[in-house]
């Protein structure tokens, strides 16, 4: 009796361990060969001060780590050799670029920002907004609760552009977002590092993610949860501080240092090339104006004289010898 309870409890034991490794096999398969998605929470937190009855969230930037996709470089032709000869800022070699008669010549009108925002991942990605039990889009109607913003960083989605998403503070007011990465369509040239995931950025509704510097990354598959503390900054002007009051907009969204260097650089741009990488973003939604407009360089401008302008720019204003888009 003790030998066959023995040899019964040791093939319970080979059974469960069979039916373990087969599950973690299978887990892994399905995470390598599938598509998955990231999701991720921002709970809002008001600190030591008194709470009020809500508050305002803040808008949230996400970018996908696959700027152009594989499939919209496989239906261009020799668009993505075009993209890393661009996309390698060597001004020596992009200047020998004979657009007139190479293989590039459909694409020597077309811009970079066209290929941005028809080659990065599809609105459908986002997959669910919500903000405690309810739908983003139920609380806020299409299209206010996401717009789309095309940067250097690509096809982004601007969750809550507006700022009108409020909520409490805590868990009970937190916003769930879920994407959806098709881990199949990431291209070659998918140039940050690592390759898969997000870029996602915190930020004020009247700023832009392409002003940001860094934010956080997020690998596909995973749950992230952030908690956000709001801070508020104050423009001190003359005699105590150097802030120009008149100074509130510009190109890319609130004045602030950030923004302004964006748009020094892009002055940079117009002046030497006439058009910049990318229109900036608050001229695209009308929160700033400009009598002579920013346009985009097209493929064969950005080779000519754009990436060179550009490059040199970096090393006279930043102090830099590379350039990392």
């Amino acid at each position: 009796k003790y030998r066959t309870m023995n040899v019964l409890f040791l093939v319970v034991w080979l059974i469960a361990i069979i039916y373990s490794l087969f599950m973690i096999y299978s887990a892994l398969g399905s995470y390598v060969g599938k598509p998955t998605s990231s999701k991720f929470q921002v709970i809002a937190d008001y600190g030591k001060q008194e709470k009020p009855a809500s508050i305002n969230f803040p808008t949230i930037t996400v970018c996908s780590q696959n700027v152009v996709t594989k499939s919209y470089f496989e239906a261009n032709k020799d668009l993505e050799e075009l993209w890393e000869l661009l996309d390698s800022w060597d001004a020596s070699a992009t200047e020998e670029i004979d657009f007139e008669n190479s293989q590039f010549k459909k694409y020597r009108n077309w811009t970079y920002e066209k290929v941005i925002r028809d080659g990065g991942p599809s609105n459908w990605t986002l997959l669910q907004c919500t903000q405690h039990l309810d739908l983003c889009q139920e609380i806020i109607p299409d299209p206010h609760y996401m717009e789309r913003e095309v940067s250097i960083s690509g096809n982004c989605f601007r969750i809550n552009p507006h700022g009108l998403l409020k909520g409490k503070g805590g868990e009970y007011g937190k916003m769930q977002l879920q994407f959806f990465a098709d881990l199949n369509e990431y291209s070659a040239l998918s140039r940050r590092s690592p390759n898969y995931g997000f870029t996602v950025v915190f930020h004020d509704h009247e700023t832009y993610s392409a002003t940001i510097p860094s934010g956080f990354w997020m690998s596909p598959g995973s749950i992230y949860k952030v908690d956000v503390r709001l801070n508020q900054e104050f423009r001190e002007p003359p005699p105590a501080g150097t802030c120009d009051p008149a100074r509130v907009y510009n190109t890319y969204g609130r004045y602030e240092e950030n923004s302004c260097i964006a748009q020094c650089r892009d002055n940079v741009l117009m002046k030497r090339c006439g058009c910049v990488h990318v229109t900036p973003p608050a001229l695209k939604h009308n929160m700033a104006s400009s009598s002579g407009g920013y346009p985009a360089c097209t493929m064969e401008k950005w080779a000519k004289c754009g990436v060179r302008a550009y490059t040199e720019w970096v090393k006279q204003y930043a102090d830099v010898n590379t350039v990392s888009a």
